[in-house]
């Protein structure tokens, strides 16, 4: 199962990795490095976007015009850190990871990675072993 909890330690990379910090629930983590999005005690793999056929959502919701995307993990990462029209503010918390605020655009990002795990993982039943 790729969701992660919070105190929850799992093998990843040849370590052990937990939630990288605590933030307001007003706002979500991305970790580049861990390649997470994150939110209160949720974190889901960026990844996800690639198997997901709701990039549309998301698009819609960051205001970009209605087409067929088909985003990799470098662009939905690029596009929530950097949202057109200024949209919001990424703020660099370190080298590797951004909060950025609880908003119609990121929860509806969000949401795509919670439900893409749901279909891969919970329901599937598919495991990578995390």
């Amino acid at each position: 199962m790729k969701k992660i909890i919070t105190g929850l330690c799992l093998i990843a990379l040849g370590g052990c990795y937990s939630i990288p910090r605590t933030l307001p629930a007003d706002s979500y983590l991305i970790d580049t490095r861990m390649g997470l999005m994150c939110h209160v005690t949720e974190c889901y793999y960026l990844d996800l976007i690639g198997s997901s056929s709701d990039e549309l959502t998301v698009a819609k919701a960051y205001g970009l015009p209605v087409k067929t995307y088909t985003w990799s993990t470098e662009q939905f990462v690029e596009l929530m850190l950097n949202p057109p029209e200024q949209l919001y503010t990424a703020e660099k918390l370190s080298d590797h990871e951004y909060q950025i605020p609880n908003n119609a655009a990121t929860t509806a990002a969000f949401k795509v990675l919670d439900d893409e795990d749901l279909l891969i993982y919970r329901i599937g039943g598919n495991s990578k072993g995390l």
